[in-house]
């Protein structure tokens, strides 16, 4: 069984594609290094810095939403009129979220307390996948490298848009998916209640990654109990089963009961008394069906991602073969039992089409491929390591290094075949060998180029191949000047941050709200100087940035929605109220709604002023209107609803 202290086994024990060492050896050979690897803490703080610094954002995306909720914690009369904000107070999924996240920014300033735990979960996240790499699977250094690598930089699928190991924008879920993936790693260590206070931890700042955490962890730990170490003869194996069976449910037992509590005590008693409930048909017609079918419903993915994610499987099939037949017997059993578990819940998602309920959507079984994509990772991080060490030829090395700069959505198109190609390409026939990596390199390099262009994922893959790289080399001296040179790699990017005109970049951070240089963020600073504090506003549906660079309170805005139910119905009335009604759902009806709002007209503005209270708006540039206005750019102008304007400012 898996306990403190099992053996591992090297990325060394894979000799070749097709050449395995025997199960004897490989647990020999683990024994022999036991307790050598340690997390490389020089590497884990490097790669964490590099990850939280190129690409860096604040203000934008989910931040939007989020950013206002901590505000109202600093500041108790901020955008009262706001309807958003003044539901979501109380209690709901982001309580314990808002109030961390507004302690910290009382010690320094939010935007400062948003990089510093930006800093601090791709930390967390790089060293809990170096600790599962060498602890669980065996890594040496180079795989738990290449592993972490991969768990923070190359996002693999998006299958249910919201399997991210690590979001691009900090928000709830960036703080609890290391402790969802070391709540999973204690559980392969056979340690369940460690696992259920780790994931309970974890459900402050995210609910369900906590839930996830805690059910595959306590299942995890139980298998990992009962599976008899691979060096137990069969009659010492006998002899162990009922006191194996007698710990498991003993331990499993006070695993179970502590996350039990926690929740009960974290999220059930809290909510006690709140607004009640509305029907779960409405909810999942408002939540599921309108608000975000990508997320709940299989009948609303892409089939991209369909095939992303079956090739994702392919590759970490392939990885995991490799792996199980060098590792200690029990260890493959037990590094499949969270996959087992993430299987069942997709399964289970996909009754949402035939069979929508109110706990489906809650729990969102989808996102616990976010579990496949880190075990994926593991395993691939070993297998790469090793043919890295061991194969001479150029052929391998050459598609470890095209798997390895795979950036972003195209990781999956090219790992399968490549690992594929190595793993059975020596069995090819002999005239068709050279023709199959050509194609697959050649497919590959047109990936690469397609994809390479301007997006920051590519970027932070970059320099974190260049950590690797330095770092993997023996001795000090690299080190140190890898450390040097990130250092002054880190100084330029946040002495670049932008000027007037220019747009954000990979290597252009938005680090405070003076950075972000959009339209929507300049009429955002000019509503803040134009109109009053108290002033109310109406807006296109995605214009949450007038929240938090303005700041001003909007009647309501379609990417902002509160999770209490009762708020729900009302904020689908807003939506409806303001926008008008669209038979589209999800992202298509964002764009509807903003559509059918250029055309807005004064009539309903002054409506809705009547109605809501209203005092301003924030209209597309092109939309016809004699209301007086304040402030215009190239995309959008400010209008009163309630007083004439003497000043145009431009």
């Amino acid at each position: 069984m898996l306990s403190r202290g099992t053996a591992t086994t090297s990325a060394s024990a894979l000799a070749s594609p097709s050449s395995v060492p025997a199960r004897p050896q490989a647990v020999a050979e683990g024994r022999a290094i036991a307790g050598r690897e340690r997390i490389d803490w020089s590497f884990v703080v490097l790669l964490a810095l590099m990850s939280a610094v190129v690409g860096y954002r604040f203000g934008v995306g989910n931040q939007e939403e989020h950013i206002p909720l901590v505000l109202r914690q600093l500041q108790a009369d901020y955008l009262r009129a706001d309807f958003y904000v003044s539901t979501t107070v109380d209690f709901g999924p982001r309580f314990y979220y808002a109030r961390l996240v507004a302690f910290l920014a009382q010690l320094t300033t939010l935007a400062w307390a948003h990089a510093l735990l930006r800093l601090a979960t791709d930390l967390a996240l790089a060293a809990v996948t170096y600790w599962t790499a060498v602890r669980v699977i065996g890594a040496g250094r180079l795989g738990a490298m290449i592993a972490a690598v991969l768990t923070l930089t190359v996002s693999g699928f998006h299958l249910g848009d919201a399997t991210e190991l690590r979001y691009d924008v900090f928000q709830p879920a960036t703080m609890a998916i290391p402790g969802m993936l070391f709540a999973i790693g204690l559980g392969l260590r056979g340690r369940p209640v460690a696992a259920a206070l780790v994931a309970s931890a974890a459900s402050l700042m995210h609910p369900l990654y906590g839930v996830y955490g805690g059910a595959l962890g306590l299942a995890t730990a139980c298998v990992a109990l009962l599976v008899p170490d691979g060096r137990m003869s069969g009659g010492a194996i006998e002899r162990a089963r009922s006191l194996m069976w007698r710990r498991t449910i003993a331990w499993g037992a006070a695993g179970i009961a502590v996350f039990a509590v926690c929740l009960l005590a974290l999220w059930w008693w809290p909510a006690q008394g709140q607004a009640g409930r509305i029907p779960g048909d409405e909810l999942v017609d408002i939540l599921g069906r309108f608000r975000a079918p990508h997320h709940y419903f299989p009948s609303h993915f892409r089939p991209v991602d369909y095939l992303a994610a079956a090739l994702f499987v392919l590759g970490l099939g392939v990885a995991f073969e490799r792996w199980s037949t060098a590792a200690p017997p029990s260890r493959p059993i037990v590094l499949a039992a969270p996959l087992v578990g993430v299987a069942a819940a997709c399964v289970t998602g996909t009754l949402m089409d035939v069979w929508p309920t109110r706990t489906l959507l809650t729990l969102q079984p989808f996102r616990t491929l976010s579990v496949l994509k880190w075990e994926g990772y593991l395993v691939i991080g070993w297998l790469l390591a090793g043919y890295w060490q061991q194969r001479r030829d150029g052929l391998a090395k050459g598609l470890v290094a095209l798997t390895l700069l795979s950036p972003a959505g195209t990781f999956p198109f090219v790992a399968a075949p490549g690992l594929s190609l190595l793993r059975w390409g020596p069995r090819l026939p002999r005239w068709i060998s050279p023709v199959v990596p050509a194609v697959v390199i050649a497919c590959g390099a047109v990936v690469l180029w397609m994809t390479v262009a301007s997006e920051s994922g590519p970027a932070r893959l970059l320099c974190a191949l260049g950590v690797l790289a330095v770092m993997s080399l023996p001795g000090t001296r690299p080190r140190l000047a890898g450390a040097i040179a990130a250092l002054v790699l880190i100084g330029m990017i946040f002495a670049n941050r932008p000027q007037a005109g220019e747009g954000p970049g990979p290597l252009r951070p938005v680090v405070t709200m003076d950075d972000l240089r959009t339209p929507a963020a300049d009429a955002a600073r000019a509503a803040a100087r134009l109109t009053p504090p108290d002033a109310l506003f109406v807006a296109p549906p995605s214009f949450g940035v007038l929240r938090i660079a303005g700041p001003r309170a909007l009647v309501v805005e379609f990417e902002a929605i509160p999770y209490q139910d009762v708020h729900m119905r009302e904020w689908r009335e807003r939506i409806r109220r303001v926008y008008g009604d669209v038979a589209e759902s999800g992202h298509e009806a964002r764009m509807a709604l903003d559509a059918a709002y250029r055309s807005v007209s004064d009539e309903h503005l002054q409506d809705l002023a009547r109605e809501y209270g209203a005092t301003h708006a924030v209209l597309y540039a092109e939309t016809p209107t004699a209301l007086p206005e304040l402030y215009a750019n190239d995309q959008y102008r400010i209008v009163s609803l309630v007083q004439p304007a003497s000043v145009n400012h431009r």
